[in-house]
């Protein structure tokens, strides 16, 4: 697209053999970089023959540093731009050029819009998954607090003014806790409503006073909790959100355990969770 350089970031955690051929077939069409988490290597030597790079890692360094290694990898081959996709996120052939041309088109008039990303389609329920307050900007763009990093096209020149991702929240709120950082420097982040991709939102999402539970794996609620705690202490977080994650976790400890077939380990995690929050204050 003109002189523009699209590379495509997919972070690999133990995938299947389907998401394995999905990548292959992605690769094909775009500059494709995978770093892979998983304790042994995913891909097999013929299926990555199209990447740019597979990184395998061997261990299971958490979302951010891997999606950092990444950028150090897009800067190196002189990429223009990122878009960052989870390894079950559903998206057809023509999706990131789409989006990145509706990027280009909507800097034009708004030069601070560092990040886009489409509407996200939860698998589990069939329906649009909202990460935060939307406002409309233009046609059917919306400016949002947060995107998720399944899906975010950011252009590289952004991550030399904002930073990269904060390798210490390793899983839980790296994609929202950026999008924050970038808000705070005067930048905005938009979701696209006229493109949408499929994504596994948790294992399951229950609604409690408007709020939206996700339910998860028996593990990630120790980085849900001291995560949030961190959050809590950063000026650059929206208030509204401080006050929804005080409220969450307080019912999450109710909710979470008696949703889970593992509800002492969840409560376990939890624990341990709010505990290691403390010692380094952030």
């Amino acid at each position: 697209m003109r002189d523009e350089i699209l590379f495509v970031v997919v972070v690999l955690y133990n995938p299947t053999t389907e998401q394995i051929i999905e990548l292959s077939h992605l690769s094909k069409l775009y500059n494709l970089i995978v770093v892979d988490n998983s304790l042994n290597d995913s891909v097999p030597n013929e299926e990555r023959a199209d990447f740019i790079e597979y990184l395998a890692l061997r261990n299971n360094v958490g979302i951010a540093k891997a999606q950092n290694l990444a950028i150090v990898k897009c800067l190196q081959h002189k990429a223009s731009f990122i878009l960052f996709l989870d390894q079950d996120s559903l998206i057809d052939n023509s999706f990131p050029s789409r989006l990145l041309q509706h990027l280009i088109d909507l800097r034009r008039q708004f030069p601070n819009v560092v990040a886009i990303g489409p509407s996200i389609i939860d698998v589990a329920k069939n329906e649009k998954y909202v990460t935060g307050h939307m406002v409309n900007i233009k046609d059917s763009f919306f400016r949002t607090d947060t995107l998720i990093s399944s899906g975010m096209l950011v252009p590289i020149s952004a991550f030399e003014d904002i930073g990269y991702f904060d390798e210490k929240l390793f899983i839980d709120y790296v994609d929202h806790e950026w999008c924050w950082r970038a808000n705070s420097m005067g930048y905005i982040c938009c979701m696209d409503m006229s493109i949408s991709i499929k994504h596994k939102v948790g294992k399951k999402s229950i609604v409690i006073l408007g709020i939206p539970f996700i339910i998860s794996a028996p593990k990630r609620y120790y980085f849900q909790y001291r995560n949030s705690i961190w959050l809590l202490r950063r000026h650059y977080v929206p208030m509204s959100w401080k006050l929804k994650i005080c409220v969450k976790n307080l019912i999450g400890l109710f909710l979470y355990p008696l949703c889970s077939t593992s509800p002492f380990v969840v409560m376990n995690n939890i624990v341990k969770g709010i505990l290691s929050a403390f010692p380094s204050v952030k």
